[in-house]
């Protein structure tokens, strides 16, 4: 099969439209960041400003791709090249691979996006850096620093990216007419691509130690919860260098996400990727609001899980309880995304940890079945639920008070009655009609009405003390198995 040749004048004409929306999503981007847009390809854009975008940009959050992309770009315009392209070197490879150019040669077929620099060729691209200026190629040299082996081209300026002596990357810049510089130039160009090269190596710095930091906290975490090997003066001492004091007491929250039973999960690519963007979007605005609302929290993604050790320095447990209700309502009116909430009982040693972690599994379990819209449930409310929550999945068999509560559900939806919620909150008091009567809002005759209504549709007298009880747990069972029924799919951690 032949490989397709492209002129530089095909790639350009093949990305325009994709380069115009990129531009408009670039002038976007810098808006909202304070950064000047990047020039069009009609400006003469000049080389000092290409270097004021990078010391710019460089104090922004941006990613080094999208950076790099705008750099390409705008040292395009300033050096009158039809194509610039940038070859990044990974730290333990020894080939070069093709990272951005601009235009964007991603979705085309350019044959040939790796590069080995021969030893000989790298130190004279080295040597004309120390001195500020571009290297003269023969025509031996520009193909042996030219991978993309289909694109045809007049001129090629290579300027290395060197941070001290490490080899980063390499620029180059493909021109379908010959190109010269004036000897400031050729200085501006090797400072810009310098800069370059110490930027990108500082991010792969930044990165590591986050990377390295992350694993040191799930592997913390993980020996916990689950019990460490070296004991428990190991787990103080790394709780110590993460910066955590676990000698004050926390409690341990696991947060899961769902964006709803809409939610299908035979999703296109597109539809997986933009929840994942969602999802990592909604993490981070948990973790910015535990860290501002309680300090010195830990806060790490673990089995699927926003795991949190949520300090109880300055709060209550009503009042962080509180405040962990109006994150989930805020997340869901915000994001339309249903935030749930296991909280364990206090934390006082290490042991606690381990006894609390499973706390907040069982809390977060019942809490989704109990309350399908988002929810926050501590371990110490969920009382009769913790007892039968196993039993309500797992037994197959009915029983007459199961059957008396269907009866119940049955004639409430065929009739738009409330009789199972009057049982429930009858039940709830003790048979107490007074309360029972308040907490309804009914008249005492009107309830008095009701319950007779309902011993004529179970077959059963509510007097009977065990005839109350079998009849309050089967009731609790029916809600676990409703709720659990229209949880359904949709979570997306």
């Amino acid at each position: 099969m032949s490989i397709r040749v492209f002129t530089l004048d095909q790639v350009r004409k093949e990305q325009i439209e994709s380069q115009a929306s990129r531009e408009d999503a670039g002038q976007l981007i810098h808006a909202a960041h304070g950064v000047a847009p990047s020039l069009s390809p009609t400006s003469q854009a000049q080389l000092h400003e290409v270097l004021r975008y990078l010391v710019t940009t460089l104090t922004l959050p941006l990613p080094l791709k999208e950076m790099l992309h705008e750099l390409a770009a705008l040292i395009g315009q300033a050096v009158s090249a039809d194509l610039c392209a940038i070859f990044l070197k990974e730290p333990a490879e020894e080939m070069l691979s093709l990272y951005t150019s601009a235009p964007d040669l991603s979705a085309g077929n350019v044959a040939g996006q790796t590069l080995r620099i021969a030893p000989a060729v790298w130190k004279h691209l080295h040597s004309c850096n120390l001195r500020g200026q571009l290297p003269s190629l023969n025509t031996q040299e520009m193909a042996a620093l030219n991978p993309l082996q289909n694109v045809q081209y007049e001129a090629l300026v290579a300027v290395p990216l060197i941070a001290g002596t490490e080899q980063i990357g390499l620029i180059n810049c493909y021109a379908n007419k010959q190109l010269y510089y004036r000897d400031d130039d050729q200085l501006m160009l090797t400072t810009i691509a310098n800069q370059t090269a110490l930027a990108i190596k500082h991010r792969r710095c930044v990165e590591e130690g986050v990377f390295t930091q992350k694993a040191l906290l799930k592997a913390f975490i993980k020996d916990l919860f689950e019990g460490c090997l070296e004991g428990d003066e190991s787990l103080q001492r790394r709780a110590y260098l993460l910066g955590y004091d676990l000698s004050k007491p926390h409690l341990i929250g696991l947060i899961g996400l769902s964006d709803g039973e809409e939610a299908s999960a035979q999703g296109t690519v597109k539809e997986k990727a933009e929840q994942l963007v969602l999802y990592e979007s909604v993490v981070e605005q948990i973790k910015q609001a535990i860290q501002t609302y309680c300090p010195g929290s830990l806060i790490d993604e673990h089995n699927n899980l926003l795991t949190c050790l949520l300090g109880l320095h300055n709060q209550t447990e009503a009042a962080l309880d509180s405040w962990l209700n109006q994150l989930i309502g805020q997340i869901h009116a915000e994001r339309h995304i249903k935030a749930f909430i296991g909280v364990s009982n206090a934390c006082n040693t290490l042991d606690d940890y381990r006894r609390g972690y499973a706390e907040a599994q069982e809390a977060l379990e019942v809490g989704q079945c109990l309350n399908h819209n988002g929810s926050c449930i501590h371990f110490k409310d969920l009382g009769v639920y913790r007892y039968i929550f196993k039993f309500a999945h797992t037994n197959g068999l009915r029983d007459q008070y199961q059957n008396q509560i269907e009866a119940l559900v049955e004639h409430d939806l065929r009739k738009k009655t409330n009789l199972l919620d009057t049982l429930e909150i009858y039940l709830e008091y003790g048979g107490n009609i007074a309360k029972a009567a308040s907490s309804l809002n009914l008249h005492r005759n009107t309830l008095l009405q009701r319950l007779e209504r309902i011993q004529k549709l179970c077959g059963l007298d509510l007097e009977e003390r065990q005839d109350r009880l079998a009849l309050h747990v089967a009731l609790k069972i029916c809600r676990l198995q409703v709720h659990c029924k229209h949880m359904g799919p949709g979570n997306i951690t």
